[in-house]
């Protein structure tokens, strides 16, 4: 019938190596890095006519896939097929174009950490506006752990550490990737602790001293106990200090 409007069974994007044309998965747009390529299979019936896919004005045969070379931006494709009578069907493809990305920053790029303390997590940021997973090479010091989802790096460090540089990827669906080096070191806890007087009389007293402020986060709670044992001390004792010492 002369009036009867074409049918497309498929219009897909994919990818060709060798003459193969693979589909995206049902559902799906097609994702390609920046200056890909993107490669297309129609399947549709019509008598005379023609099938032509905008934008580029693509002449196209069902069932033989074709292809569009270095694409720098997203875009949707449209084939028209029309039959010799002028009645017409289209379908769409989109063609996800990801911009590579970039500029991947820690809010620390070079940490000093401390043994047995736990570390705020140090984000990382990266341009590009895309889905990243994220990777490090060499692995990160021992405590230490590296999100795959958004690069923090967080943790509680185990061993003494000396300074050393890891890079981390960030790689996005098509394998677009940028790097950043972070430096680190693991020190031990720098406190010291002095009493005074160091020899205590018989009922008497004396005063611990430490300076709290030199590694933020130290102190989660402070004990007290003689060796030899010494059933006179009392349960508790109080604490003072300046401001921002913790306890």
């Amino acid at each position: 019938v002369s009036n009867q409007v074409p049918a497309i069974s498929t219009f897909t994007g994919g990818t060709l190596f060798n003459g193969v044309f693979t589909p995206v998965t049902a559902g799906t747009n097609l994702s390609i890095p920046m200056g890909g390529s993107a490669a297309f299979l129609a399947n549709f019936a019509t008598t005379g006519g023609s099938a032509v896919v905008t934008p580029g004005n693509i002449q196209v045969q069902s069932t033989i896939p074709f292809s569009i070379q270095n694409l720098t931006a997203t875009t949707t494709y449209t084939l028209t097929v029309t039959s010799s009578s002028g009645a017409a069907t289209t379908k769409t493809v989109t063609v996800a174009v990801l911009v590579p990305p970039s500029a991947l920053q820690y809010s620390a790029q070079t940490a000093t950490y401390y043994k047995d303390v736990q570390i705020s997590p140090n984000t990382a940021t990266v341009s590009g506006g895309g889905t990243y997973t994220y990777s490090v090479n060499p692995g990160l010091p021992a405590g230490l752990s590296l999100d795959p989802s958004s690069g923090a790096i967080t943790g509680t460090p185990q061993a003494l550490t000396a300074s050393a540089t890891y890079t981390v990827t960030a790689k996005d669906s098509v394998n677009q990737s940028t790097t950043s080096v972070v430096t680190i070191a693991v020190a031990d806890t720098p406190l010291s602790f002095t009493l005074s007087p160091n020899a205590i009389a018989p009922g008497g007293g004396a005063i611990l001293s430490w300076d709290a402020s030199l590694v933020a986060g130290v102190f989660t709670q402070v004990s007290i106990s003689a060796t030899p044992a010494d059933a006179t001390l009392p349960a508790t004792f109080g604490l003072s200090g300046t401001a921002n010492v913790s306890p």
